[in-house]
């Protein structure tokens, strides 16, 4: 059996969500629960809520 690969549709912001500055993260291994803190603080929608 041969494996089935299929794309994904990309995460992608809409203007709703803001500044792109409020919405990206550091590398998940690299977040203390303090930036974490930070993060949340900065946007709703920061990526950091989904990882």
């Amino acid at each position: 059996m041969l494996v089935d690969i299929r794309p994904f549709r990309a995460i992608r912001y809409s203007k709703k969500a803001g500044s792109i500055v409020d919405l990206v993260t550091q590398p998940y291994d690299k977040i203390d629960p303090s930036l974490q803190h930070t993060y949340y603080e900065k946007s709703f929608y920061n990526y950091c809520r989904l990882i």
